[in-house]
């Protein structure tokens, strides 16, 4: 027998999205009020917009999910809790072929933090003995991710609150959220959602995670929320200047974000004390507005991601005689770290490397870092592109004052021959010293002044040079190798390719 307190409550959230899929079948001929969608829109949700044949078969592999998920915790020895299936799915706002089940188990807020810290070791073995591919991985707290046939079901623990205000870690408020938006959005609304992901997606600022800073999927519906449709959104996104302040009604306190520093604030209309938008940073909203001038003037479809082939893969010769300006920084953790985490370790070498390196005289022309994920693992790549190869030479060396030690004037004396006096009695040489390469600067930095968070997660680091660092950048494939080598946004080229760019004579502002 189920526990009683769970069952009652098992497919609740399941049933609510075949409610609500229903309800957009029986709608979804009527047109969107006030914001007719163009050509391209209607092409774009053709391809993005599930089939009904991949809604029943999404529908029976979350039934299955949640029926393995239970089972499991039931031979975990749980009781007592509440699975809850969130995301885009339970808010029916999934684009085709990109499907993931989140399903939350919601235990009592009195042990709900302890049962946290156990959960993922003790449930991870219990759904592999039930012949599941199981991955371990990492947030706030270690959370299970079990392969269901083709679509992968993150299993997340959390508290069971009353209200958002009561909220002990970060997933409690979602399925608030999940209750907003089902509540709020109409069926079209929601076909507008999968409009402006694509577009996110497309301009590579869709993501709320620290490696791209950009616009979460329900940052995503609250500005459908806001604006009611896609057209609407981006003809007004047209015309922002950071900060950005928008508001969903009447946020009664709405003034705790009034000082907020960040480029973009939403109050999250379920709490309005949190900023939906924070995780935007100035470039990601920046790369936002541009996109929509651009594409209000001159749409096209290449600004959906549905529409972008993929990158040309990136081959070591391509750089050229650049490659003797390059390096590139491996970290490869030893400890089992989240992206996010690596992330962010990484990004502080670059800052320390950036600074360092100017210290040194190295002019850097790009410099870029990468998170991969590959067979169970995850390491990092730091590119560093500096205009030379060499620090610039040194003019002159300076030595010990005159009336120094006979020791110390013999001994420089002796190292530099072309020696001046200058006014103050120091000596100097004009001889002209060759400066450190890149790659040596680079090792040289690092063994002086690598994070404390490197060493707490063992990575080995190594320094790449020539073509050992281009095939580590050309592996990785995908538009970070592309970007790296051609600096630009791939986004931007194709759109200028595929459609061009919109001249000063066509613009209507």
């Amino acid at each position: 027998m189920k526990d009683a307190t769970t069952w009652p409550t098992l497919f609740f959230d399941f049933f609510e999205t075949l409610r609500c899929a229903l309800r957009r079948e029986v709608r979804e001929l009527v047109p969107l009020s006030g914001c007719p969608r163009s050509p391209i829109e209607e092409d774009v949700l053709a391809v993005v917009k599930p089939t009904p044949s991949e809604v029943m078969k999404a529908r029976r592999k979350a039934e299955q999910a949640l029926k393995a998920a239970d089972e499991a915790l039931r031979r975990a020895g749980f009781r007592g809790y509440r699975l809850s299936l969130e995301g885009s799915f339970a808010k029916d706002t999934w684009l085709r072929g990109e499907l993931d089940l989140d399903i939350f188990a919601l235990f009592k807020k009195d042990v709900c933090l302890k049962v946290a810290s156990i959960f993922a070791d003790r449930v991870a073995p219990i759904l592999r003995s039930m012949g599941y591919i199981v991955e371990l991985r990492y947030a706030q707290h270690p959370y299970v991710r079990f392969l269901v046939e083709d679509i992968w079901a993150e299993l997340v623990p959390g508290c069971l609150v009353d209200t958002p205000m009561e909220v002990l870690t970060p997933v409690d408020r979602t399925p608030f959220h999940r209750e907003f938006i089902n509540r709020t959005l109409t069926a079209e609304q929601k076909d507008e959602v999968r409009l402006l992901k694509s577009f996110l997606k497309g301009i590579d600022v869709y993501g709320a995670e620290m490696a791209i800073q950009g616009f979460s999927g329900y940052l995503a519906e609250l500005l459908i929320a806001r604006y009611g449709c896609f057209k609407k959104l981006l003809e007004e996104a047209a015309r922002w200047r950071p900060p950005v302040v928008l508001r969903l009604g009447d946020d009664k306190d709405f003034s705790q974000l009034k000082n907020a520093t960040t480029a973009m604030v939403f109050p999250d209309p379920v709490d309005p004390r949190r900023n939906a938008a924070a995780a935007v940073s100035t470039r990601s909203l920046a790369v936002f507005v541009l996109a929509s001038k651009l594409y209000v003037e001159k749409p096209c479809r290449e600004y959906f991601h549905v529409f972008q082939a993929p990158p040309p893969p990136v081959e070591p010769w391509q750089w050229g005689p650049r490659l003797d300006s390059v390096a590139v920084v491996e970290l490869v953790p030893a400890k089992a770290v989240a992206p996010d985490n690596l992330w962010g370790i990484a990004g502080r070498v670059r800052s320390i490397l950036e600074r360092s390196l100017s210290q040194k005289g190295f002019k850097l022309i790009h410099t870029s870092h990468v998170v991969i994920e590959r067979g169970g693992g995850v390491k990092a790549l730091i590119y560093l592109e500096a205009s030379t190869a060499r620090q610039p030479p040194k003019d002159v060396a300076m030595g010990p004052p005159a009336w120094a030690s006979t020791r110390r004037v013999m001994g420089f004396i002796e190292k530099h021959l072309d020696i001046h006096v200058d006014s103050s009695g120091v000596l100097r040489a004009r001889r002209r010293l060759p400066g450190l390469s890149l790659y040596e600067a680079v090792k040289d930095i690092l063994s002086v002044s690598l994070p404390s968070s490197v060493r707490k997660i063992g990575a080995m680091v190594r320094v790449l040079r020539g073509l050992d660092a281009a095939e580590a950048v050309a592996e990785t494939g995908g538009k970070w190798a592309w970007e790296t080598l051609n600096t630009g946004m791939y986004w931007l080229h194709v759109v200028a390719e595929k459609c061009g760019i919109p001249s000063m004579r066509s613009m209507r502002r």
